[in-house]
């Protein structure tokens, strides 16, 4: 039944010269051959471009724009596709030859978001593969609890589901998966994971200024998902609740947590604080703050 359906690969690039060449042959050798590829160029300072423009294949549509993070040129990228189902593509991951076959059989009028594991490696050495929640029922308890519930890179979206919720948020720097499929849960008809893996996911050093980042946004999407919140924040009403945020007790004690996650002495405790801090009362006190500024804000149906 599904055997013809065109996809939308959208592949964001952000100063991946070393990488983006196999990223995208391993697109365009896919053994399914029904897509177009988007790959949007977010202002990279490297030879990416140079790469990309390298590739002659009438199946890459290539947009170039300055660097706005992330979020943005995924939405760009799916604002400029043609078809009803959205790839997700990193420049730096290498998809499996038969992924985009296996996401195509799996589709069904009852699902919205297909996922997959993924082989994690470093340095060409591969470390492990995941082990993701696989029916919709276990994404939504993992996504209650705080967990991303699917590898971003790894899924395939409707593009209708996308529109109804105004795309990714552009205030995220960091989460903006986690972010989305939060918002997606009133209105989405399914979730799932396909158990093989189905791309190489390349893992880097942990940063201390993304894991700052990481906690503020989980923070932040937690509100959200009490909130019922579709559409994306505006900026004003992203600047408050952040605020709001940074300023209770629970966020500052993960902050200062996270500073000691990869000691094996606090590591145990650090574990049990992330669980413990999902349910904490003070993201419910941080809501009820934030709707006294912006009453209008609760649903958006």
């Amino acid at each position: 039944m599904y055997n013809n359906v065109y996809l939308s690969v959208v592949l964001a690039v952000y100063n991946n010269e070393q990488h983006v060449k196999v990223a995208i042959e391993s697109v365009l050798n896919q053994t399914y051959p029904y897509f177009e590829l988007i790959i949007v160029n977010d202002g990279s300072t490297d030879r990416s471009g140079d790469i990309i423009k390298n590739f002659s294949d009438e199946r890459i549509k290539y947009i170039e724009k300055k660097n706005t993070g992330l979020a943005d040129s995924l939405n760009i990228g799916i604002k400029a596709s043609k078809y009803s189902w959205i790839v997700r593509m990193d420049g730096d991951d290498i998809c499996l030859p038969d992924r985009f076959k296996y996401l195509v059989q799996r589709i069904s009028d009852d699902i919205d978001v297909i996922g997959s594991n993924a082989i994690f490696f470093k340095n060409s050495k591969r470390l492990f593969i995941s082990n993701m929640p696989l029916s919709h029922q276990q994404i939504l308890d993992a996504l209650h609890k705080g967990k991303t519930g699917f590898i971003h890179p790894t899924v395939m979206i409707r593009k209708s589901l996308l529109e109804k919720v105004e795309g990714y948020d552009i205030n995220f720097k960091k989460g903006q998966d986690l972010n989305l499929w939060i918002r997606c849960i009133k209105i989405s008809k399914g979730y799932v994971n396909i158990e093989s893996p189905l791309l190489y996911y390349r893992v880097y050093e942990k940063q201390k200024s993304s894991e700052y980042e990481r906690i503020v946004n989980d923070y932040i999407t937690k509100c959200i998902f009490l909130l019922s919140r579709v559409k994306p924040l505006n900026e004003k009403e992203y600047n408050e609740l952040r605020s709001l945020v940074i300023n209770i007790i629970p966020f500052k004690i993960s902050i200062y947590l996270s500073k000691f996650r990869y000691m094996p002495l606090l590591n145990y405790l650090t574990k049990i604080w992330d669980h413990l801090r999902i349910g904490n009362g003070s993201i419910k006190n941080v809501t009820e703050k934030f709707l006294c500024n912006f009453p209008s804000s609760h649903t958006e149906h």
